[in-house]
């Protein structure tokens, strides 16, 4: 029996046909079989064996079952993520393998950012590795998305992280603001420097962090945008500025 979700439903499956189709699992089921033998052969009804995977959905281990048994998988962008997810945590390199080729067909604008959130989500860095691949090369047309001022923090810090971005230090700041404005619940502005005092201090938590080393690469922005937005924003020093 699989054991799916924080629900713990319970979906029946055949040893042979999981020994077959997903090897991690076959240590747990040979040490069952070896200790239920004796009993089985007696008479005796043993208890199933219950396999748990409290972070796969019931739905989405229903999905993967139906792959187990035929061969065959619907993906979506809605759950080809959880499906690489279930493929991972069941040890089924094949269906990794399709799942992934289903996120590269289907990568776009339009679904790139609700990608790479699913992505870090679930912690699949292999999926991440060809969305940043994809970022890089429209970083341009990324930042432009309606999608970017919705990110969570973890993803805005995890794309500016790149090295290989192809938009301008200037871009990436102005889509960083636009973001932190939307964060701050404050009217979307594409400058600083006609922003209030007052909106200034709710955007400053907001924007402090990515003036660290590593995220926005000050020493590459035009001298003005530097002065107008981010001395106006005063979170850096006096002698880093010079």
């Amino acid at each position: 029996v699989l054991v799916a979700g924080a629900e713990a439903v319970r979906l029946p499956a055949h040893s042979s046909i999981l020994s077959a189709r997903c090897p991690s699992l076959v240590p747990e089921i040979t040490e069952y079989l070896a200790k239920y033998r004796d009993v089985e052969e007696n008479g005796t009804r043993s208890e199933n064996l219950a396999l748990a995977f409290p972070s796969i959905s019931p739905r989405t281990l229903r999905t993967v079952l139906l792959y187990i048994y035929s061969g065959r998988i619907r993906l979506s962008s809605s759950n080809v993520f959880l499906v690489l997810l279930a493929a991972e945590l069941l040890g089924m390199p094949r269906l990794s393998n399709i799942a992934s080729q289903h996120v590269r067909r289907t990568t776009d604008i339009s679904h790139i950012l609700n990608y790479l959130v699913q992505s870090l989500e679930f912690n699949l860095a292999s999926a991440s590795a060809y969305l940043v691949s994809f970022i890089a090369r429209h970083t341009e047309k990324v930042l432009a998305r309606d999608e970017f001022v919705s990110l969570p923090t973890e993803a805005v810090s995890f794309i500016l992280k790149q090295e290989t971005l192809s938009a301008s230090e200037s871009d990436i700041w102005y889509a960083l603001v636009r973001w932190a404005c939307v964060r701050a619940s404050i009217p979307v502005r594409v400058s600083l420097s006609s922003t209030s005092q007052e909106d200034l201090c709710k955007l400053r938590p907001h924007l402090r962090d990515f003036m660290q080393p590593g995220y926005l690469r000050i020493l590459n922005l035009d001298v003005g945008c530097f002065a107008n937005e981010v001395e106006t924003l005063a979170v850096i020093s006096t002698e880093e500025a010079l």
